[in-house]
């Protein structure tokens, strides 16, 4: 009988393999008992990996209001009509700060066919978030979650996790973990306005 906690156990290790590590905030349970993954062991890995991470492709994206590094505020259904990627992360994560080059790149070339990028820093004091965000030019806002509470909305799990949303504000993708360069500009491309993707 597989157990709620070989699930976790599961879920747990491939968060931890697909990105720099779990949030602090998110409980990590004992690891599993058994080392040998069964076919229904991974099957129902897999189950509460995506009732776990919301909001699921094909949902509308959940709303958020955060400040930016610069004193203003984004709120995220204001840029209906744009497609939007939201990149979690933190400056500790190697992984993150990859990412978040790739992005500088990305985001360069397609802001003007319709794509926004919203960096949101999960639990950093803003002094540190603003020093990083100036040190790597970083050119799209950059957030500040400082209680991690819209990431616990977004049920962020590890850093990094992008989400990419259409112009109609719905999820075409969640990433847990790092991309290569090539699939990240596969899922942008997915989601840019119809008339400009390419």
């Amino acid at each position: 009988m597989i157990t709620r906690r070989t699930v976790l156990g599961l879920l747990v290790a491939v968060v931890v393999c697909s990105g720099c590590a779990p949030r602090h905030d998110v409980a990590t349970p004992p690891p599993a008992a058994t080392t040998d993954a069964t076919p229904d062991a991974i099957a129902a890995a897999a189950t509460y990996s995506a009732i776990a991470v919301g909001p699921r492709p094909g949902q509308a994206a959940i709303d958020l209001t955060l400040p930016t590094i610069d004193g203003a505020s984004i709120t995220l259904s204001e840029l209906e009509g744009r497609a939007v990627v939201v990149i979690f992360w933190a400056s500790w994560c190697a992984y993150c700060r990859q990412e978040l080059a790739t992005l500088v790149e990305v985001y360069e070339e397609a802001h003007e066919k319709g794509l926004e990028v919203l960096a949101i820093n999960t639990e950093e004091e803003p002094e540190r978030v603003v020093a990083f965000a100036a040190e790597h030019r970083l050119p799209y806002p950059v957030l500040l979650d400082h209680r991690g509470e819209v990431a616990t909305r977004y049920r962020v799990l590890g850093l990094p996790t992008t989400v990419f949303i259409d112009a109609e504000g719905i999820v075409q993708h969640v990433h847990p973990g790092i991309m290569e360069a090539a699939v990240l500009q596969e899922y942008v491309d997915a989601v840019l306005p119809s008339e400009v993707s390419p």
